[in-house]
């Protein structure tokens, strides 16, 4: 039950879910629901735009790590072939 629990939290949707749980908290004051809400509602939104683009870098990252792999490959291909060509 809990390895689905913190596989949620590890989410970008978890994560806002659990910034708003934590900004209303942190922002609750007695005599005022709606703005703790609000507070809630905002630190939720801030969370899950900070998870989205955490989430895009990562993917981005990843991308970057695999075309350059492939150029390494590629270029590696080509300086076998051209000592191969040498050495006839």
């Amino acid at each position: 039950m809990f390895k689905g629990l913190l596989d949620f939290a590890a989410t970008p949707e978890g994560q806002g879910l659990l910034g708003a749980a934590a900004a209303g908290m942190a922002g609750a004051k007695r005599g005022a629901p709606w703005n703790t809400a609000g507070r809630g509602l905002l630190g939720g939104l801030a969370s899950y735009s900070s998870a989205l683009d955490r989430q895009s870098q990562e993917e981005e990252r990843g991308l970057l790590a695999r075309d350059r792999d492939q150029s390494h490959a590629l270029r590696q291909i080509q300086m076998d072939q051209a000592l191969a060509q040498l050495t006839r």
